[in-house]
């Protein structure tokens, strides 16, 4: 029996699974889906489960006491099995999209699997993921500094070398045993051999220990950068995108190829990575039990993008030539609860929440959206006038906003910055931060960081950065100050420098290949 099989072995189940048929026909017609097919807080559609919200006032204690045991009983398995701890975050290193469209529903995949498999190792069929509401509260949970959530704690490995130790040959003899399709999706990461593998795995579990996160006990907030990626604001702009490319990411040939990072990628989750550092910053950052969490959030936010697109009767999947790509790329690496490979889903069966019947506890609430700035989407292309980046000369980016556009995005629409980078050396420890500069050269404002989420490049699709930033809430603070001519078109400099001394010394210290090469400019209008 196939995994899909067995999750629509029950009547109810088959009704779920029945109208996945119903939602893949609306989705290849380019209809908008319906309400019913995606959502699974509508009438007769109730869940079985209800991924709690951490920071309620009545979140369960038993919930997290929980979430502790499945990590407790996991990190106790075997090397050899699948659903070991760290077997299970290698999934993430092995396989996980990032900055194209797979992201979203390869991550609700990941999550929905782990979950029926914390279920199974501790007995106790009431749990589902809580989630970690970053925007009502920017500061890492109490609870992930204690114990066995706590990943520089004794439960875990200490150095590269213990953790090199219990896993070589387990991972080894699984490298032995992988089929066509994950070998060819390994050689597109890069991974050609075992010990190329095995490289990449030792260079990041050097952050085992004492360097598992950035953040402390005593110290556990997130940094202004990351504050304000995650703010309501932030997310009022990730969530202006009414098509699946601008919201989720655009998509590339396959699934381990960078294409577009979309905002929701680039800010509040990349930032919330590197903020908390560490494990964290890295592909191996399912080590740390904050992941999942972190991730269940990213999840709740995608839920509601598309009640609000259900809500306007606008499509929840790429469309076109785009969609046929999407909805046949296979996930090869997903484990079930009984450590089984997990065959027969793709995209369009991760996109529907219900699929593994949860709903998420209400949390921070993007408000509804404002109508279109223009009929649709446009994107306004910038000039970049100087892209060779050095410890004393920053990138100078420019962009002419329209004085409507402008107005428009005074009174609460979005302009997200996209920025195209190619020949990325080093592009694990990139980040920039990015000014905007009145035209009258005077007045600046912040208006946040471009910053890289693991090891961007990897294989042999080369090697380029695609970010995307909100500037709305820069300009408003520059009309505020009165910095902003209302009756004319707005000239934005956007200076682009690195963010601390290590970027600068990577940099200029590196071969040709070491200059900032910005390849496209410019500010998508929602």
């Amino acid at each position: 029996m196939s995994d899909k099989e067995n999750l629509c072995s029950t009547s109810r189940r088959n009704f779920l699974c029945g109208t996945a048929v119903a939602f893949s026909a609306f989705a290849v017609s380019g209809l908008a889906v319906p309400r019913a097919a995606h959502l699974p807080n509508v009438p007769g559609r109730a869940a079985r489960w209800q991924r709690r919200n951490l920071l309620a006032p009545d979140f369960p204690a038993e919930m997290l006491d929980t979430y502790r045991l499945a990590v407790s009983r996991l990190l106790a398995l075997p090397p050899s099995d699948p659903r070991n701890w760290y077997r299970l975050g290698l999934v993430h290193l092995l396989d996980c999209p990032h900055a194209n469209g797979w992201f979203l529903p390869w991550h609700r995949g990941y999550l929905g699997w782990f979950e029926r498999i914390c279920r199974e190792v501790t007995g106790r069929s009431d749990f589902a993921l809580p989630y970690w509401d970053w925007t009502a509260s920017p500061v890492l949970p109490r609870p992930f500094f204690e114990g066995v959530l706590d990943p520089a704690g004794k439960a875990f490995f200490m150095t590269s070398e213990a953790f090199a130790a219990a896993f070589h040959a387990p991972m080894q003899a699984y490298w032995s045993s992988l089929t066509s399709l994950q070998r060819e999706q390994l050689y597109q990461r890069g991974y050609e051999t075992f010990d190329s593998l095995w490289d990449s795995v030792v260079e990041k579990t050097e952050r085992l220990g004492e360097r598992a996160r950035q953040l402390s006990a005593t110290a556990p907030e997130l940094g202004e950068s990351v504050r304000n990626a995650v703010s309501l604001e932030t997310l009022v702009s990730a969530f202006a995108p009414r098509t699946f490319a601008k919201f989720g990411g655009e998509i590339s040939s396959q699934h381990s190829e960078s294409k577009k990072i979309s905002l929701l990628e680039s800010s509040p989750h990349n930032q919330v990575h590197t903020g908390i550092g560490g494990l964290m910053g890295e592909f191996l950052s399912p080590f740390d039990p904050i992941f999942w969490l972190h991730h269940a959030n990213i999840d709740r936010l995608w839920a509601d993008w598309m009640q609000l697109q259900s809500e306007e009767a606008l499509p929840i999947v790429p469309e076109g030539d785009a969609l046929r790509v999407w909805q046949d790329e296979p996930f090869a690496f997903f484990t079930d609860e009984r450590g089984r490979p997990v065959e027969g889903y793709g995209s369009l069966d991760y996109t529907r929440a219900d699929m593994f019947e949860y709903e998420f506890e209400p949390g921070t609430r993007v408000p509804p959206r404002l109508p279109p700035l223009r009929l649709g989407d446009s994107y306004i292309p910038g000039i970049v006038r100087q892209a060779d980046l050095s410890t004393e000369v920053p990138a100078i980016l420019s962009l002419n906003v329209p004085a409507d556009l402008l107005l428009g995005v005074l009174q609460g629409g979005a302009l997200n910055a996209s920025l195209h980078v190619s020949d990325a050396h080093a592009a694990s420890k990139w980040a920039f931060d990015l000014e905007v500069v009145a035209s009258n050269g005077e007045a600046v404002e912040w208006a946040g960081r471009f910053e890289v989420f693991g090891t961007h490049g990897l294989g042999h699709h080369g090697a380029t950065l695609n970010f995307t930033l909100s500037l709305a809430k820069a300009i408003r603070k520059l009309h505020a100050s009165g910095s902003l001519d209302l009756q004319s078109a707005l000239s934005l400099r956007l200076k682009l420098a690195p963010r601390n001394s290590e970027v600068v010394a990577r940099v200029t210290n590196a071969s040709t290949r070491a200059k900032l090469q910005v390849m496209s400019f410019g500010a998508d209008i929602f």
